[in-house]
């Protein structure tokens, strides 16, 4: 097996994440506003969940080799995504609540984690591309 341009894809988002997770961890310690707070633990979920699911399938693929078949059935075969999912539904749910708390409390009762995506406005493809906010 030969290292292609995917492994070197993998191992620079890799890196990448790394150096965005260690950029943010003041960000954990300083205790942000609850919005800001969803916002940059939903993008580090979103953000591991994708280098997790790439350099799985990129570069463990590389490391086990010939052994890959193997390794890959060993440890569930495609279940393994669900790890990586869940990292990125988690991510997702938070900013989704954070668009929620991002609602003034006086109008935040009328909307529960979907429907606040149409606040202030209704959610129709031309009203989103006019939207301003």
């Amino acid at each position: 097996m030969t290292f292609d341009f995917y492994n070197v894809s993998a191992s620079l988002s890799l890196v990448l994440g790394v150096l965005v997770g260690v950029a943010y961890i003041p960000t954990f310690r300083r205790r942000p506003r609850p919005v800001a707070m969803r916002l940059v633990w939903g993008g580090t979920f979103i953000i591991f969940g994708s280098v997790m699911r790439s350099n799985y399938w990129a570069n463990v693929r590389y490391l086990t080799g010939e052994n890959w078949p193997a390794f890959r059935d060993a440890i569930g075969g495609l279940n393994v995504n669900v790890a990586s999912d869940a990292f990125l539904i988690a991510g997702f749910y938070l900013f989704l609540s954070a668009k929620l708390h991002a609602i003034p409390e006086r109008d935040r009762g009328k909307h529960n984690i979907i429907s606040a995506i149409r606040y202030p406005y209704p959610c129709r493809f031309p009203s989103v591309l006019r939207r301003r906010d």
